[in-house]
């Protein structure tokens, strides 16, 4: 029997053009359902970010020597007067 004219070796030209759609929309079908299932775990996460609070903004900041210990006793002193 020779297989190079059935699907999955050939387009199964033999079988007619109904069975050729169908093959691929099979393939399709198969391909749609793995992209999805690698968005779902790939994909951004469901988490929205939440904005941080001014006093944490001036400790990163701090941290990371944006910015030096008197301007954030500065900063610091104005975000808690404002509360």
């Amino acid at each position: 029997m020779n297989y190079y004219h059935t699907w999955p070796f050939g387009l199964g030209v033999s079988d007619g053009l109904l069975f050729i759609v169908l093959k691929f929309l099979f393939i399709g079908l198969i391909l749609g359902f793995i992209i999805f299932i690698l968005k779902l775990i790939l994909g951004p996460s469901l988490k929205k970010d939440i904005p941080l609070d001014p006093s944490e903004i001036l400790k990163i900041r701090l941290a990371k020597g944006e910015i030096s210990e008197e301007e954030y006793n500065k900063l610091r002193s104005i975000i808690d007067n404002e509360k």
